[in-house]
């Protein structure tokens, strides 16, 4: 494969170079410059495999995907995968110095602005991943400025205190029947947020096989790509999105489609991600903990992104539920507690809190 990329991009930069100097503003050759830099790109990675082990700043892996959803196909819950593709990666363990080369010594100035950068414990689980460290006291200025929103007010967060843990055989079972039940006391409105495919697929065959108790539209991640999917909650508004991974930041669906946000887990990382299993090794191997210093901050940071789906602007109103008991059962769960903006907060069994979130919302 090595040969191969090398003959191919020298009879390709042999054709550029070749190109008549009239001929080199025409667009289509614009565009071969264009797709050479980025096959370069890409031979320059699969190079740097050959010499993995002399890298140890960066993490090497593979992984299979299968070809982008298109034309209504349910893709993602085909159990037939005959049309997959490998894709090799090569990233970074740190971004922290290539920020500062890149960024913060480029600039005299650097915003770098979030309504999520900081955890409980403030800005240093951030600066610490992007940089920070390398800045002098006097460069560095940190504030944080309280929201506008009314959450006290206009928002609960809610957590049955009669849920299994999420270790037990029992849990998801429960988080079908109890999201059900919730459903239907917000009269759909949701967006319940998962941490897995795997648990947001059962329960959305869940859902569907107990239609006849729920007759709200149900949208479900990977039954149509994500505009669409967010063009049809906003438009429904008594519609229903089962989500995950990226639908945890960025969503903005103000007013009354989106008057609950169900969170099923704490979104703590999968342990066995390459990128963060590597970062996670190379904290152990200093003698520190990575669940301190990587994995319970980076939980509390998406969490506050779940969290945040609710309340878009300030008439907004409604209810976060959180079905993961390790908030109240767990010492860390005060830590993802402090990090929230002040909300009435109720811990109760769930049929108390089913009548809690329709009185609420009426």
């Amino acid at each position: 494969m090595h040969r191969a990329f090398h003959s191919f991009f020298t009879s390709f930069r042999a054709l550029i170079q070749g190109i008549d100097e009239e001929d080199k503003s025409l667009p289509s050759v614009w565009e071969g410059k264009q797709i050479y830099k980025r096959l370069e790109y890409m031979a320059e990675v699969c190079e740097s495999f050959l010499d993995w082990d002399q890298q140890e700043d960066y993490v090497f892996w593979m992984e299979k995907r299968r070809l982008s959803f298109a034309q209504n196909k349910n893709e993602l819950f085909s159990k037939e995968d005959g049309q997959s593709y490998p894709v090799i990666h090569k990233t970074p363990l740190s971004i922290a110095k290539t920020m500062n080369t890149g960024v913060f010594s480029q600039f005299e100035t650097v915003i770098c602005t979030s309504a999520t950068l900081q955890t409980s414990s403030g800005f240093s689980f951030w600066l610490q991943r992007n940089g920070g460290q390398y800045l002098s006291k006097e460069r560095l200025i940190c504030a944080a400025f309280p929201s506008n929103f009314n959450y006290r007010e206009n928002a609960v967060l809610a957590i049955p205190t009669d849920m299994p843990l999420p270790d037990s055989p029992l849990f998801q079972a429960s988080v079908e029947k109890n999201v059900l039940k919730l459903l239907q006391a917000s009269e759909g409105r949701a967006l319940v947020l998962f941490t897995s495919f795997e648990s947001l697929r059962s329960t959305a065959s869940y859902l569907r096989d107990n239609s006849h108790l729920l007759i709200y539209p149900l949208l479900v991640q990977g039954e149509a790509d994500r505009f669409n999917l967010l063009k049809q909650f906003k438009e429904k508004k008594d519609s229903i999105l089962l989500a995950t991974s990226s639908f945890w930041e960025g969503v903005d669906v103000p007013g009354d489609s989106l008057s609950h946000v169900i969170i099923v887990k704490l979104p703590f990382a999968v342990p066995n991600e390459p990128v963060f299993a590597a970062r996670s090794e190379a904290i152990e191997k200093q003698g520190r903990s990575s669940f301190a210093e990587l994995s319970l901050p980076g939980a509390i940071i998406a969490f506050r992104q779940g969290f945040g789906r609710l309340m878009r602007r300030n008439t907004d109103r409604g209810i976060i539920t959180v079905l993961d008991r390790r908030l109240l059962a767990k010492s860390y769960g005060r830590l993802f507690l402090a990090s929230l903006p002040e909300t009435r907060q109720l811990f109760s069994p769930t049929e108390d809190l089913i009548f809690e979130i329709k009185s609420f919302l009426k």
